[in-house]
């Protein structure tokens, strides 16, 4: 069962410091009264002003993908930080976070989602991720909710709008660029090895889908359980001669802990090899999970620019917060979910879930004033202005499907640094796509 944290912050194994969390719980009871007695499914607090808006966020907090939610968790408590520093939301309420932990499977999400919904009454949801989303769409979108969901799952492609947005790029996008990457860079014959779970096996379905008619041979494929004891016999058939020289590959932070805790057997194979994935394997869990077999292998991988016109002050907020300088993987999304939301009720004046998922569009496409952090929108939205508020993950241009269609990097990592190798913008990815469902 999931556990409920309000406004906490983790100290996580990615190197989340603790952070200046600002939760100011001011709901006045007698509005709490009020509210209850009326059974206002429509938010908290309708009208605005003087209350606290609530945010719920659902995502693996414990068990192997505790990194992501912990990333998530940091990014968003940061922006609910910068939303009350600057008077918070619809006409004057605080923010609090409300986070759930899901352990990571769907089980936790629908537990989760019915604390938050139910019985907690938030006024938006934040996540969940693909690990989970699948068993929760439908009733997200039931609940009426305003919800920026953090899954690119393809399970969940066309089943967004209305009061439900995807801030990350679609699985659909991600594996024909990283198949066409792979190519670009001379890699036409690889492996795969995947983990039998719902975001590893998403990324898998999307290259395996596209790498053949983009022009390469997908060979030798092995798809391993989570978490188990030994990983021996799974290694020794993906490693048989002739083993592959590059390798996609998709597999969780603590199974490949063990997995690569095993390899030492398969150093020779392993020398040389190229493995190919998401920005997921250069996490630093999953580079420590990597072990000494780091020294082996050579690690290419393709993101979702992560590179929102706002990353420059999201990167300063971080460092001041928790003392790193360089934000967790994936935390700018759960930050960015958090902002929009809070910019959707301002606009709206009101929690009201329809009045909010109303503003959603207005707010993050142009030709709105272009802006870059909670506090400018919002004085931007005060003076009668349209704004277009542009992300630390991207510029957010949010379709009328309820999707974004971003740009990807495809990076080499080295001796701990990332180095860009290509770009690929909106342009070359319809391209892309077109080619290999064309296939």
């Amino acid at each position: 069962m999931g556990s409920l944290r309000e406004g906490s912050s983790r100290l996580g194994r990615q190197g989340i410091g603790p952070l200046r969390i600002t939760v100011v719980i001011a709901l006045l009871i007698g509005l709490v009264v009020g509210v209850s007695a009326c059974g206002d499914d429509e938010g908290s607090d309708a009208s605005g002003g003087g209350g606290t808006a609530s945010f719920g966020l659902m995502s693996p907090l414990s068990a192997q993908f505790a990194f992501l939610g912990e990333a998530y968790e940091a990014g968003a408590n940061l922006a609910v930080e910068e939303i009350n520093e600057a008077g918070g939301t619809a006409g004057g309420e605080d923010v609090e976070l409300k986070s759930i932990d899901t352990e990571g499977k769907p089980s936790g999400a629908v537990t989760a989602l019915s604390q938050l919904v139910d019985v907690d009454n938030v006024d938006g949801l934040i996540g969940p991720s693909s690990l989970e989303v699948t068993a929760v769409q439908n009733r997200i979108k039931e609940s009426g909710v305003p919800n920026v969901g953090l899954a690119p799952s393809t399970a969940v492609d066309g089943q967004w709008g209305g009061t439900m947005w995807r801030i990350l790029p679609s699985d659909a996008l991600l594996g024909p660029v990283l198949a066409q990457a792979a190519i670009d860079q001379g890699y036409t014959e690889a492996g795969f090895l995947a983990e039998k779970a719902e975001g590893s096996q998403s990324v898998k379905r999307n290259v395996d889908s596209a790498y053949g008619p983009l022009g390469g041979t997908l060979g030798r494929q092995v798809d391993v359980a989570p978490e188990q004891a030994n990983y021996s016999a799974e290694l020794a058939q993906l490693l048989e001669a002739p083993a592959p020289s590059a390798l996609f590959y998709d597999v969780s932070p603590e199974s490949a802990a063990t997995m690569w805790g095993d390899a030492a057997q398969f150093s020779d194979q392993l020398k040389g090899m190229v493995l190919l994935g998401s920005d997921a394997i250069v996490a630093e869990e999953s580079i420590e999970a990597l072990g000494s077999a780091l020294d082996l292998v050579d690690l290419y991988y393709i993101a979702p620019q992560e590179k929102g016109p706002a990353k420059g002050q999201y990167t300063a907020a971080w460092k001041k917060a928790n003392g790193t300088p360089t934000p967790a993987e994936f935390s700018s999304y759960a930050y960015d979910a958090a902002i929009l939301l809070a910019l959707a009720m301002e606009a709206a004046g009101s929690t009201d879930h329809a009045a909010v998922s109303d503003q959603m569009l207005q707010i993050a496409t142009a030709p709105g004033e272009k802006c870059t952090s909670y506090k400018q929108c919002k004085g931007l939205l005060e003076d009668g202005k349209e704004i277009d508020y542009q992300g630390a993950s991207g510029d957010l241009e949010i379709g009328e499907d309820g999707e974004v269609f971003g740009s990807f990097a495809f990076d080499h990592f080295e001796n701990g640094k990332s180095t860009e190798v290509a770009h690929y913008d909106q342009e070359q990815i319809q391209q892309i796509v077109a080619k290999a469902n064309a296939g």
